[in-house]
């Protein structure tokens, strides 16, 4: 799942979002450190939320954006997504089948 992740996250940028991984200690914070210039277009996973990553190969992304576009990278590495639409929702990225 990791390699997958690092792929996504990798396109993630080059599309211009402010993309992190294990980015501060929980969502507050990760927030609180996303530059203002990115505040608009931003997708990380905080350290918490990757423990989820080695125990249940999933993670909850928060982000702001245009979240079909982040689901649609995350897709196109090669993993599983769920997401109902609602721009107030974390997305779920599962790395097992």
């Amino acid at each position: 799942m990791k390699a997958k992740l690092n792929s996504a996250f990798r396109e993630l940028r080059k599309r211009h979002y402010f993309a992190r991984q294990s980015f501060k200690c929980r969502q507050t914070c990760g927030w609180d450190a996303v530059p203002p210039q990115h505040k608009q277009r931003a997708v990380f996973y905080h350290t918490q939320d990757a423990i989820d990553i080695r125990d249940r190969k999933e993670t909850h992304l928060a982000w702001s954006g245009d979240g079909s576009e982040i689901v649609s990278v995350m897709q196109g590495a090669g993993l599983t997504v769920e997401w109902d639409g609602s721009a107030g929702k974390r997305i779920l990225v599962i790395g097992r089948a």
